[in-house]
């Protein structure tokens, strides 16, 4: 990938669900800057520690929710998964 993009093939490199430890390990052995990382993202599971890391190190994060399947309120309680 890094290859096509020097060729001009690929505008930018992104990932999807890398962690900060994956972030570091990717960062070390690549010599194109990593331009976006997608993670899921919603208002109970904000990933503070991962925007934090992308920002200081000029990484878009890109956030992205399953609008509710994953955790489903059911009578005052969060299932996970969706099982209720």
């Amino acid at each position: 990938m890094e290859d096509m993009t020097k060729e001009g093939k690929l505008r930018s490199l992104g990932v999807s669900n890398f962690d900060i430890e994956d972030l570091k390990e990717l960062l070390a052995m690549t010599t194109v800057p990593v331009a976006a990382v997608q993670s899921w993202f919603d208002p109970f599971h904000q990933d503070r520690k991962t925007r934090k890391f992308c920002e200081e190190h000029g990484i878009q994060y890109i956030g992205y929710s399953t609008l509710g399947k994953c955790n489903i309120l059911h009578r005052g309680r969060f299932h996970k998964g969706g099982n209720v």
